[in-house]
C-alpha cells in the first residue's frame, strides 16, 4: 500500500508540474496580447474612435480570460489542499486507525 501511494504521489507531483507549465503559458498568451493592444493604443493616441474601442474590448476580453485562468488555478489549490492531505496528517489518518483499540 505505501508503494501505491507513493507511485501515486509521484504521478500526481508530475500532473501538476506539467499543469504548472501549461498554466504559465496560457497566462503568457493573454499578456502578450494586452500588451500588443496597448502599444497600439499608444502608437494611434486615439485619433480612430473604432480602432481605439476595438482594441479597448480585445484588452478587456483577455483580461477576462486572465481572470478565469487564475480563478480555475485558486480552485485547483483550494481542492488539491482538502482532497490530497500530506501523509500521516491527521486527516489522512481514518478516525478508527487513529483510536487507541483497547479504548473500544
Amino acid at each position: 500500500m505505501v508503494v501505491h501511494d507513493l507511485t501515486e504521489r509521484r504521478r500526481l507531483e508530475e500532473a501538476r508540474r506539467t499543469f504548472m507549465a501549461d498554466a504559465g503559458h496560457e497566462l503568457q498568451t493573454p499578456l502578450t496580447s494586452i500588451r500588443a493592444a496597448a502599444e497600439l493604443l499608444l502608437e494611434d493616441r486615439g485619433t480612430d474612435p473604432e480602432k481605439t474601442r476595438d482594441l479597448a474590448e480585445k484588452i478587456i476580453m483577455q483580461q477576462e480570460r486572465m481572470t478565469a485562468l487564475v480563478d480555475d488555478l485558486l480552485l485547483l489549490s483550494r481542492l488539491e489542499s482538502d482532497i490530497a492531505p500530506e501523509p500521516g496528517t491527521p486527516s489522512s489518518t481514518p478516525g478508527n486507525v487513529s483510536k487507541d483499540p483497547r479504548e473500544g
